[in-house]
């Protein structure tokens, strides 16, 4: 099995925009939907090598922007 897309961090991107997609058409609230994926992703990162608090947040607003 190819573990190049986890590597890379593609889809660690891919899933939460696309989660906040669904959030937000099923709530309305862009709000709700980045206080959710943040949540979510958030502890994932460190396995990725992404640390520290500006990368954190790149990371979180660019796989929460669903607009």
């Amino acid at each position: 099995m190819d573990l190049g897309v986890f590597e890379s961090g593609t889809l660690f991107l891919l899933v939460p925009f696309l989660i906040a997609a669904a959030l937000k058409s099923a709530q309305g609230s862009s709000t709700a939907a980045i206080v959710i994926i943040s949540s979510l992703i958030a502890p994932m990162l460190p396995t990725l090598g992404i640390v520290g608090a500006l990368p954190l947040a790149l990371v979180v607003m660019g796989g929460c922007n669903d607009s």
